[in-house]
């Protein structure tokens, strides 16, 4: 059974493990788990926690606490500077581009983690009403990210994170949050987006999710084509800088790092350049990657 604790106590528990990160959100309480030292280089956070679980022998230590810690700006203390932010249409290379950052472990990476998708449920109650940019929510939302973007590793300098493709919808919201953070939108082709997710749905897409997320996010409808235009049209009216996936090459990589003010090592670009030989959504899978 998951301790729950008060948030009196919170803090001697997150100084006495320095592992701890919020790994899950719902109905008002968040998930905290022990994950140490492991670096995430999966290309998606679910996958790096079933990774970690996988080479435990014993269950990790998780406790559980009220949203409201949240409000506490103390978990700005220990948090990496945030260095990019990754937005996407899906289906476009953006895991591609989490993996490539990750092979250098100065790189913290977080995509597509659970509490950054929940957390704007929670603050628009499921859809049910409507979302509001107040002082709480952009403080529950920050010290969420940093508390994720805690320094785990003596190595990690720096932290990127890929949202999922829908989170662009708030990413002004995410914006006047994290002003200062570079930011890129990588897209493709619309008709080809909507043939990859016709061929082979994404999780959110799930009937058990989509509702939820089409009511929280504000879709357009089932009609895939006009989501992916979506999602393209608010990119537009963020002023988010779009990387083309045709740009996703490994000769490329110094470019592309550049548009968040980073300059790789020389040995991790050559890591990085090797992650292209490799299939994106499947790990140790060798396969070219394809635009």
């Amino acid at each position: 059974m998951i301790q729950h604790l008060k948030i009196s106590s919170f803090f001697a528990v997150w100084q006495q493990y320095p592992g701890l990160i919020p790994v899950s959100l719902r109905d008002g309480v968040v998930i905290w788990q022990d994950v140490s030292t492991y670096h995430f280089y999966e290309g998606f956070f679910h996958k790096s926690l079933n990774n970690l679980k996988m080479l435990r022998k014993e269950a990790a230590t998780t406790f559980s606490t009220d949203i409201g810690i949240l409000k506490d700006d103390r978990f700005a203390e220990e948090s990496l500077p945030l260095s990019g932010f990754i937005f996407h249409t899906g289906r476009c290379g953006s895991t591609l581009l989490t993996k490539v950052l990750a092979c250098s472990r100065d790189n913290h990476i977080i995509s597509e983690a659970q509490p950054l998708n929940m957390i704007f449920s929670l603050f628009a109650n499921g859809g049910s009403v409507g979302f509001e940019s107040t002082l709480e929510n952009r403080t529950i939302y920050k010290n969420l990210l940093l508390s994720l973007a805690r320094k785990r590793l003596n190595t990690h300098q720096r932290c990127f994170v890929k949202f999922s493709s829908y989170n662009i919808h708030f990413s002004r919201f995410i914006q006047t949050v994290f002003p200062e953070v570079p930011a890129i939108f990588i897209t493709r082709d619309t008709y080809e987006v909507v043939a990859s997710f016709q061929k082979k749905p994404a999780a959110w897409m799930d009937e058990s999710n989509f509702l939820e997320i089409k009511n929280v996010y504000g879709l357009p409808g089932n009609n895939l084509e006009e989501i992916v235009t979506g999602f393209k049209k608010e990119a537009d009216r963020a002023c988010i800088k779009q990387v083309s996936n045709k740009e996703l090459k490994p000769e490329n990589i110094a470019h592309i790092c550049s548009q968040f003010n980073y300059t790789p090592e020389s040995a991790d670009i050559g890591k990085m350049k090797q992650q292209f030989l490799y299939d994106s959504k499947v790990e140790f899978n060798k396969k070219q990657f394809e635009r």
